[in-house]
């Protein structure tokens, strides 16, 4: 399958070249085959020669005394029209008589004498078999091409449920999991139909179910966090209550961040939209972290970039993604870029740091639920590896997008793409 210009996949293209190809190939083996046979063949029958022209000899020999001598030429004329022949007859004194309509040289010639008079008898030669055969083999072979491109478009259209398949596949990668493929019933595909409708509906109610699971522990761990954030105030050594504390609002903001990815996920989740300036966004939290190494530089032009969403929300998703790269960026590499540009009929916003990077099996994984590429969680890099996780569903929100390019060792530029407004 190949790729059209708007990123989606041509279904089936190559495969139905290659089937092409596959029966043309094959119907020009078949007579190729033919064709040889009958020129071998053709050419390996030799005609009894000896037996021929000993015939003809004994024919043209009646024929000159039936012209008699003196010839009769006007009789020779009839049997030269009755018979197909070319007959030339030279007479003792060195006269010359030919039949009309007739090309001599290009015929074989049998001789005969009879007191002084010569006859020649010229043979129209038979065509033969060899000049025909390239004719028929060409219309053998039009008919053989026209025969198999039938063939190819019946098993085409057999194969269109195929199709129905890929862009189902397609659509549940894209996460539409409501998706259903419809089959025409007694179809041969129509199992295979069913089987996918099924599939997606286990995958459905397991990713449901996994986020309700989460919601729900979410809302029952509010309360007892909120009685041992409360409890800590009474704990006496500052030192264990400050810790204490810290993990207290760290699983706060994990609960806070599964809750919101959660809401955001479901069919309730609309976000209301105001117009936000993304510019003033971004320069904002740069002067946050302008200070913390190895440093933030923000590129852009001053024009407004407007878009129409929820300004908390974006900020959230903003500050996430560079607080990650000054998180995995060391003190001595280059500071982190923000860039903010237009591109097509949105604004792109990239930031790029120089850090350890991300493996490229990786990078596909990096926006699920809990997943983390550092899999020793320390205080340092921090985090449940649900950042980016809800960096993505408050982006897909705002019908955007969230890309990454990364090579390990070298840094990592995450971009977030959204909609003009």
């Amino acid at each position: 399958m190949s790729k059209s210009t708007n990123g989606k996949r041509t279904v089936g293209q190559p495969f139905l070249v290659k089937l092409l190809l596959v029966f043309l190939l094959t119907g020009i083996l078949i007579l190729s085959v033919v064709a040889g046979y009958l020129i071998f063949a053709s050419g390996s029958a030799q005609p009894p020669h000896h037996f021929l022209h000993k015939g003809l000899a004994k024919c043209t020999t009646s024929l000159a005394a039936e012209i008699g001598v003196p010839p009769k030429l006007e009789h020779a004329q009839e049997l030269a029209d009755e018979l197909g022949l070319g007959i030339r007859v030279t007479t003792s004194d060195g006269a010359v008589w030919e039949s009309s309509g007739d090309k001599f040289g290009r015929m074989p010639v049998y001789m005969v004498q009879s007191q002084g008079v010569t006859y020649e008898f010229h043979v129209q030669e038979t065509p033969s078999a060899n000049r025909y055969l390239l004719r028929e083999v060409l219309a053998i072979l039009a008919l053989l091409i026209v025969i198999l491109c039938i063939s190819f478009f019946v098993i085409r259209w057999m194969l269109r449920p195929l199709k129905k398949l890929v862009a189902g596949v397609e659509a549940i990668a894209e996460g539409q999991l409501d998706y259903r493929i419809s089959m025409r019933p007694g179809d041969e595909f129509e199992s295979i139909g069913n089987a996918f409708d099924q599939m997606t509906s286990k995958i459905r109610q397991m990713i449901s179910a996994r986020e309700q699971l989460l919601s729900d522990l979410s809302h029952e761990l509010r309360s007892p966090l909120t009685r041992l954030r409360l409890s800590s105030e009474f704990i006496e050594k500052p030192e264990l209550r400050m810790s204490f504390a810290e993990d207290v609002k760290e699983m706060e903001e994990m609960i806070s961040n599964v809750l919101e990815a959660a809401r955001l996920s479901s069919a309730y989740g609309e976000i209301e939209k105001s117009p936000v300036d993304l510019n003033i966004i971004v320069k904002d939290l740069v002067k946050k972290y302008e200070t913390q190494a190895p440093g933030v530089v923000f590129t852009a032009e001053e024009t407004p970039r407007m878009i129409q969403g929820h300004q908390v929300h974006l900020k959230s998703a903003i500050r996430n993604i560079i607080e990650n790269a000054l998180k995995y960026s060391s003190e001595q590499s280059q500071p982190v870029e923000i860039k903010l540009e237009p591109e097509g009929l949105g604004v792109l916003l990239s930031v790029k740091d120089y850090g350890i990077g991300i493996p490229k099996e990786e990078q596909a994984l990096i926006f699920e639920a809990f997943y983390r590429v550092d899999k020793s969680r320390t205080r340092t890099t921090g985090g449940f590896g649900l950042g980016l996780n809800l960096c993505q569903k408050i982006v897909e929100a705002h019908g955007g997008e969230m890309r990454v390019e990364s090579e390990l060792g070298a840094g990592s530029t995450f971009s977030i793409w959204l909609p003009l407004g």
